[in-house]
């Protein structure tokens, strides 16, 4: 028998959705949502949805640098910064409620979460290389 993942803890960020950890390691993040879920995967993302799961896998290494080139943007070419201080203070909120989740095993609301503006979307886009159907 499979041994079963030790949940941590749930964090609900709103609009029905909530940020799970698994794992003896505390690796396993799932980002559950009314219409699916979301895991990383080591090339992406896993979906999981009423369509079945598939990968949708994305250039990682073309992202870890994203911010760098952000500032640089908005330093040199004038563009917009993103990742304003309310976009810190929301992933500081997100870091402090799983530590805390952790600690208590009890359920973290959180108050401070902010979307990205639209523009985001288009100067900095995720490009889907490959979506693949896992069979189970």
């Amino acid at each position: 028998m499979a041994e079963r993942p030790l949940r941590l803890g749930i964090i609900g960020i709103g609009m029905g959705a909530s940020f799970v950890l698994h794992g003896a390691d505390r690796t396993d993040a799932v980002v559950s949502g009314e219409r699916g879920d979301l895991r990383q995967s080591p090339h992406g993302v896993y979906v999981y949805d009423d369509d079945g799961l598939r990968e949708l896998r994305v250039d990682i290494a073309g992202r870890q640098s994203g911010e760098l080139l952000e500032i640089y943007n908005a330093v040199r070419l004038g563009k917009p910064v993103y990742h304003s201080g309310e976009w810190g203070m929301a992933t500081l909120e997100v870091i402090m409620a799983i530590n805390e989740s952790a600690k208590t095993h009890k359920d973290v609301l959180l108050t401070h979460q902010v979307e990205m503006p639209a523009g985001y979307d288009e100067d900095y886009p995720v490009v889907v290389q490959e979506e693949l159907t896992v069979e189970a």
